[in-house]
Order: C-alpha cells, then sequence, then structure tokens
C-alpha cells in the first residue's frame, strides 16, 4: 500500500517532467511578460534531438493559451515545442515591444532547456496575431525560416516591407470567404503583393466568417515543415525604416 501510494504522489512530477505544458512569465526591457510553452516527451531530456518550434500569436482579446490549445495535439503527434507569448498592443500586438526581440527572448529562454531546431523556427498567428505573424517574419525573414497566417492581411502601406526583406519567407495564407474584418479585397491584395514579388506562396481559402478554423492548423504545419533555413539564422533588431511600416 505504501509504495502503491508513494507511486501516485510521484506520477504527476514524472508526467511534468516529460512534458512542459505551462504559462511562464518573465521581465523584458522593463516589461512583465508573458508565455505559454508546451514540450512534447522527450524534448526537453539530456541528448535529445533539436525539434521544430512554432511561435504562436493569438487574435484580439485571447492570450498564448487558446493558441497552444489548438495546436497541441499536432505538437505531440509531429514533435514540435509550441511558443505562444502574450501581445500587449490595443489589439494585441504592436511593435517593437511585442516582437520580433520579444519572439527571440523566448527562444533563447527555452533553448536553454530543451532542444531547439534554430533553422526551423515558424512565425504563426490568427487575426491580429497573423498581421504581426506577418510583419514578425518579414522583419526577420533570415531568423524564422517560414511564416503561416489565418484571417488576416497585410496593409498597402506594408507592401514596401516585401521589398526591403533579405530573404523571401515561404507563407502559408489561409482566408475565410464571408470574413468581415479582413475582406477578401485586403486578402486578395496581400496575396497580389506577395505574387508580384515572387514571394514563395500556398494561398487557401475556408467557407465561413472571420474565425479559427481546426484545419488551419494542419495544413499550415504541413506546409511550414518542409522550410527550413539553409543557415544558421540571423536576428537583425528592428530600425526605424522598419518601424515605419509597424501597425499602430
Amino acid at each position: 500500500m505504501r509504495r502503491w501510494l508513494l507511486a501516485l504522489l510521484l506520477l504527476p512530477a514524472l508526467t511534468h517532467a516529460a512534458e512542459l505544458d505551462e504559462a511562464r512569465k518573465f521581465i523584458l526591457e522593463g516589461r512583465p511578460r508573458q508565455f505559454f510553452l508546451f514540450a512534447p516527451d522527450k524534448t526537453c531530456e539530456p541528448g535529445a534531438k533539436p525539434a521544430p518550434v512554432v511561435l504562436l500569436h493569438h487574435g484580439t482579446g485571447g492570450t498564448g493559451r487558446e493558441m497552444v490549445g489548438a495546436w497541441r495535439k499536432l505538437a505531440r503527434q509531429e514533435r514540435i515545442i509550441l511558443i505562444a507569448p502574450t501581445g500587449t498592443g490595443p489589439y494585441g500586438w504592436i511593435p517593437p515591444q511585442d516582437g520580433p526581440e520579444l519572439q527571440r527572448s523566448i527562444v533563447e529562454q527555452v533553448a536553454q532547456e530543451c532542444a531547439v531546431d534554430r533553422r526551423r523556427l515558424y512565425a504563426v498567428g490568427f487575426s491580429n496575431g497573423g498581421d504581426h505573424a506577418f510583419y514578425v517574419a518579414i522583419s526577420e525573414s533570415q531568423y524564422f525560416a517560414a511564416a503561416g497566417v489565418l484571417c488576416a492581411s497585410l496593409r498597402p502601406r506594408q507592401f514596401a516591407m516585401l521589398d526591403l526583406a533579405p530573404r523571401k519567407i515561404p507563407v502559408f495564407y489561409m482566408v475565410a470567404e464571408d470574413d468581415t474584418a479582413y475582406p477578401m479585397r485586403e486578402a486578395v491584395a496581400t496575396r497580389r503583393a506577395l505574387n508580384e514579388r515572387g514571394w514563395p506562396l500556398q494561398y487557401e481559402q475556408i467557407s465561413g466568417p472571420h474565425h479559427y478554423d481546426e484545419a488551419f492548423t494542419e495544413r499550415a504545419w504541413k506546409f511550414l515543415k518542409q522550410q527550413r533555413l539553409e543557415r544558421e539564422p540571423v536576428f537583425v533588431p528592428l530600425t526605424e525604416q522598419w518601424l515605419r511600416h509597424a501597425l499602430r
């Protein structure tokens, strides 16, 4: 009986050690920040094989928790480390305080305890988080291997970013046909801007209004997992030239 009770008491600790699924807080440039981390079994143990990392960005009014929830099952199956910060902007995200230094800082923290494949870092976002995923991926095109965006768009004044980026980062872009927050005309203009400049793009439409569609998770990962940086990532701090294109 005493051995059985001891086994029960140890079970939560053993499970936690094998798989990280938790909220974390830290200070960045004097501001308290939060992110949610999911690291599957055998990604944070000594000698683990490096795993890809998906950085998830929530929509307006959300936190990173629901984004991890949308990806957790697939992450277990595919051995993906999930990092989902919580934005601080009025609609969710605002550079520079919400990135891309935020994303790099969190990756470095996680890399101290888990096996991170630095050539397979992916920026993913939904709604306002999709706007931000576009921004951080384009501005740090030599740091992220690829991007996945759902129900969001670039603004016309941001199209110039596509000409500034040193690398044409591959993008998976899914939009909703009846989206009123991001109408199809904005999605079409974004797709055209990417296509005209020769950016690698997979564009898909789903039916219905503005929403997080479960199909996005698997479809985005099918595209993202094929993308990998040819050399070690290069991170370049934002300049005023890039900040002029940030959403406010």
